[in-house]
C-alpha cells in the first residue's frame, strides 16, 4: 500500500532468536516499526525470564515493549487453566508446548 507505513509485532522472548528477528526487521523497517511483546510467565519461560532484561534490549535498541503480565489476575487464571487442560499437548520441536504458544498468539 503506497504511503502506508509497515510494522512488525514481535513475540519476544528474550532469546537470541526473537532478538535476531527484531534486529532483521529493523533493517526493513526501521527501529519505529518495530513493537515487541513479552509475556511474562509465572513459571519463567525463554532463556530470558527476567523481563527487565528484556526491558534493557528493547530501550537500547530503541523499540516499543507490550509487556502481558500472566503472573496474576485475569492472564494468570486464563494462563493456568490452558496449563491444567492443554488442548494440544505437547510437540515434538525444539520449542515443544503448542498450546503456549496458542495463547501468546491469542
Amino acid at each position: 500500500m503506497p504511503g502506508k507505513k509497515r510494522k512488525a509485532l514481535v513475540l519476544l522472548s528474550g532469546g537470541l532468536d526473537s532478538r535476531l528477528v527484531c534486529k532483521l526487521l529493523e533493517d526493513q523497517l526501521g527501529k519505529k516499526g518495530i513493537e515487541a511483546v513479552f509475556f511474562a510467565l509465572p513459571f519463567g519461560g525463554g532463556c530470558c525470564s527476567d523481563r527487565f532484561c528484556v526491558i534493557r534490549f528493547c530501550q537500547a535498541q530503541g523499540y516499543r515493549l507490550h509487556i502481558v503480565d500472566c503472573t496474576k489476575g485475569m492472564w494468570f487464571r486464563k494462563y493456568m487453566s490452558m496449563i491444567k487442560s492443554p488442548q494440544f499437548q505437547r510437540g515434538t520441536a525444539m520449542n515443544p508446548c503448542i498450546d503456549c504458544h496458542l495463547f501468546m498468539l491469542k
